[in-house]
Formats: C-alpha cells, structure tokens, sequence
C-alpha cells in the first residue's frame, strides 16, 4: 500500500477545491452504493469513466484533469499505467447506515486509488482494508484532504460520516 499526502500539484488542488468540491459539480443519486445484490444503501456518485461491457468508457469532459491527477501519482510511485477501468467520485454523508457492504470494486485483479478531495469533519468516515478472509483487518485509512492511497486488489468498505460529508475520487486500473 502506498499513501502520499503530498503527490498534487497546485493546479490539481484548485480543480480539486474550485471544480470537484465547488456546488455546482454534479452529482447524482445512484441505487446502490456496491452492487445490487450487496448493498442497495442509495449515495451520491459522478461517473467520469465506467467499465462496462469488459471496456472503459469516458463519462465526462473533465476526464483529461481527473487522468492528469492518475497520471501524476503513477510517475511519482513508478506505477505502470495500462488501462483505467474505472473512475468516479462519491459523495458520502450521514445516511443513517454506518458503513457500506465488504466488496472487491471488481471480479478481477486491478489497483486502486483513493484521493480525497475534501477536508472531512468526520475523521471516522475511514476505509477500512481487509485480508482475503474479509475479516481480519489489514489498515484503517483516515480521510485527509489531498491523501492518495493506493492499493492492489482487497476486499474494503467504507464508514460514512455521521457530520460533513466525505468526497473522494476512486480510480481502478491495471
């Protein structure tokens, strides 16, 4: 696991802050924060690359700033980048459910990124690590603004904020 609180450059803190967490970036209500079979807890997510039908798809014009963030941590971590299979940011809040469902983000063995986005009240609202037995727990990760923490394959969940809300960018890739 790598965690970087230092990787962003000035202009991507100001997409960041002016863009990501500005309220005018949209958000929209998903069904289910896992998979529908999981977890049928409803959130707030903005879809800028999706993994459908074994390909990734572009979801957004602002796809060239949230690559640029990837791209960054990946050079400074000697990170080989082959294909992003997904990436999104959620909007967590207090929704009355303490934590989403133990899941992999994919059947298949991929890496992943988290950033957050904003200074989160909520130092509880963490991401939880867990071993292959999806029980025995590998790291707590407390959300810091501007952290990146990357990861290979593990089943996770995360806790949701009981005050604030909690913005992060997930990116999946090989």
């Amino acid at each position: 696991m790598i965690i970087d609180n230092n990787f962003l450059t000035d202009s991507q803190k100001d997409f960041l802050d002016n863009t990501v967490c500005d309220n005018s970036f949209p958000f929209y209500p998903q069904k289910y924060s896992v998979a529908k079979h999981i977890d049928q807890t409803k959130f707030l997510c903005h879809v800028v690359v999706s993994w459908e039908n074994a390909k990734s798809e572009i979801r957004c014009d602002l796809w060239p700033k949230f690559e640029d963030i990837l791209a960054t941590f990946c050079k400074k971590h000697n990170i080989k980048l082959n294909e992003v299979y997904r990436c999104a940011v959620n909007y967590t809040y207090n929704n009355g459910v303490e934590k989403c469902a133990v899941h992999n983000d994919h059947l298949f063995s991929h890496k992943q990124l988290l950033i957050c986005c904003n200074d989160v009240v909520d130092k509880n609202a963490k991401t939880v690590l867990l071993d292959d037995d999806e029980k025995t727990v590998l790291s707590e990760i407390e959300p810091k603004q501007y952290q990146g923490v990357c990861y290979d394959t593990k089943p996770h969940y995360m806790v949701y904020p009981k005050v604030g809300e909690r913005i992060m960018i997930v990116y999946t890739f090989a």
